[in-house]
C-alpha cells in the first residue's frame, strides 16, 4: 500500500498477520518505507525504512468508556495511523478525530520497492471521504 501527503510518499506492506486466540483480534508485523524528497524514489539513500509490529486486543471498559490496550499504532516514516486486525488502516493520523487530513492512498503490486513509480497514472488514489466505503480485497 502506498500512502502520500504533498509530495512525501510512504509503502507499507503487512509481511505476517496473526489472529490471537479471541476472535476477531490480532497481531501483525510490518515494514514500512518513506520518502520525504519529494522524488517519490524509494531507492534513494534518505529513504527511511522502518520494521514493527502492531497487536488489536479486546477492548477494556465498557461503551464510551472503553480502550484499546493493545500497540495499533503503526508508523510510515512520521505519519502515523491506526491498525485494525486482520488488515485494516485508518486514513486519518492516529490520536486525530476521523476526517480528510490530505493523505491519499493506493494500492500496488511490487516485490520491489525500486520498481514502484508513485507518479504513474496507472495508479488509483484514494482519500477520506465520509460519504464513501472503500474495501478492497486482495487476492
Amino acid at each position: 500500500m502506498l500512502v502520500k501527503k504533498g509530495n512525501q510518499y510512504g509503502a507499507l506492506r503487512f509481511s505476517a498477520v496473526k489472529p490471537d486466540e479471541e476472535k476477531g483480534w490480532g497481531s501483525a508485523e510490518f515494514e514500512s518505507t518513506f520518502q520525504g524528497d519529494g522524488s517519490g524514489s524509494f531507492s534513494r539513500s534518505n529513504t527511511s525504512i522502518r520494521k514493527g509490529k502492531v497487536h488489536a486486543k479486546s477492548l477494556v471498559g465498557i461503551g464510551r468508556m472503553s480502550f484499546q490496550v493493545g500497540n495499533t499504532t503503526l508508523r510510515i516514516g512520521p505519519f502515523k495511523f491506526y491498525y485494525h486486525f486482520p488488515n485494516w488502516v485508518d486514513m486519518w493520523p492516529a490520536g486525530e478525530l476521523e476526517g480528510d487530513y490530505g493523505y491519499e492512498f493506493s494500492l500496488v503490486r511490487a516485490t520491489e520497492l525500486s520498481t514502484i513509480d508513485v507518479h504513474s497514472p496507472a495508479l488509483r488514489w484514494y482519500h477520506f471521504d465520509r460519504n464513501n466505503s472503500v474495501e478492497i480485497t486482495l487476492p
